[in-house]
């Protein structure tokens, strides 16, 4: 019955009040929910995510264990992916090391210990994308029965010389849509991601369940829970060097116009939503003080109108606008719009080329930077 329930929710993205009398009583009868969820699902498991996964969130949840959850093949994105609105309409991003396996983990009677997984492993950045079914916060057993909240999973680049580090104290940055920093966890509130995932593998043998190789295990979060919607990008950039970026799939065009590379016309901000504004120097323009950048929202049926009148508004040299959406730039120049995409390369140096021929730095025209995340500066 509950199984049944969470499977329906999954498939429709609907949310169920709560499970009523189907709920599990114990981590015994919610593991086997989740078990029956993954078989009717009928989904490839490529991985687990590990939630609560630190001493201090399980004593603040009242656990006496993390608690874990399937990742499915349809939803592990490899980094800077554009994630399908329609799977994605609300989820929380956590930020997370993640590691990948390099050979298969059976289950066993000798535990595993998380010195041996080292040789076994290697270590990416990651977000993870939490999603409820459920319309009200669970308790940890519900939470369990519903895959461990699993939604999807971005999976970025390598963390080099990573066993070298003291990962529970390793920085991190993210930013969501272009904002501030979003919070990280220190303390008590981190734990190494060998330790995490020690206590995965072991706790799945206990289950029957064995890791193939290539399994992808996400650690436990490193920032806040943060909201994102369809139309949201996030970067995230570790110290010594590891990235992840994504975006859900925006039903609008996303970019950044500074108010001060045009000359006067209303008209242009009749067609544009602005969604923020901040105050910025720049170091060509030194002189005059601070620039006012605004990330704006355009209507698809409202970008090439848009961009036809910023091309004849633009002040220049050393000025042009980009809009993106889905991986897909189109660029304003004075005089001339272009347009790249991610899926056809050769489309970039020639608009960037272009930049360069009319006076623009090349350091400012790093497009591949906004491919997903249209207002990184």
């Amino acid at each position: 019955m509950a199984a049944r329930q969470l499977t329906k929710a999954w498939r429709s993205g609907a949310r169920i009040p709560d499970l009523s009398d189907a709920r599990p009583r114990s981590r015994r009868e919610a593991y086997a929910v989740q078990d029956a969820v993954t078989e009717l699902l009928g989904l490839p498991v490529v991985g687990w995510k590990v939630g609560a996964a630190t001493p201090a969130i399980m004593k603040q949840r009242g656990l006496d264990a993390p608690i874990p959850g399937p990742l499915f093949g349809p939803r592990v994105y490899a980094g800077g992916a554009a994630l399908p609105a329609a799977d994605f309409p609300a989820a929380n991003l956590e930020t997370e090391f993640a590691i990948r396996t390099l050979a298969e983990l059976p289950p066993r009677r000798a535990a595993y210990e998380a010195a041996d997984l080292a040789a076994v492993s290697e270590l990416l950045a990651a977000f993870d994308l939490t999603q409820s079914r459920y319309s009200a916060a669970p308790d940890s057993l519900a939470e369990i029965a519903d895959s461990g909240n699993s939604g999807g999973a971005v999976i970025g680049t390598q963390v080099p010389d990573w066993r070298d580090r003291d990962l529970t104290i390793t920085a991190v940055d993210v930013r969501v849509d272009g904002g501030a920093p979003v919070p990280t966890y220190r303390g008590a509130w981190r734990r190494h991601p060998l330790d995490v995932f020690a206590w995965l593998v072991n706790s799945l043998g206990r289950r029957g369940i064995g890791l193939p190789a290539g399994s992808v295990i996400l650690t436990g979060s490193l920032t806040e829970p943060h909201p994102v919607v369809p139309g949201s990008s996030a970067v995230a950039r570790f110290d010594g060097g590891a990235e992840v970026r994504m975006c859900i799939a925006a039903t609008r065009w996303r970019g950044v116009l500074i108010a001060e590379s045009l000359h006067d016309d209303p008209g242009i901000w009749d067609l544009v939503m602005v969604t923020g504004r901040s105050g910025r120097r720049l170091e060509r323009e030194g002189s005059r003080g601070e620039f006012t950048f605004c990330n704006v929202e355009v209507a698809d049926e409202d970008v090439d109108s848009l961009l036809r009148r910023v091309a004849a508004r633009l002040r220049s040299p050393g000025w042009y606008f980009h809009l993106e959406r889905d991986r897909v730039i189109k660029v304003a120049y004075p005089g001339r719009v272009m347009e790249m995409n991610a899926d056809a390369p050769a489309t970039i140096p020639a608009a960037r080329d272009y930049g360069v021929s009319i006076g623009i730095h090349p350091e400012q025209l790093r497009f591949e930077r906004f491919m997903g995340n249209p207002y990184d500066q």
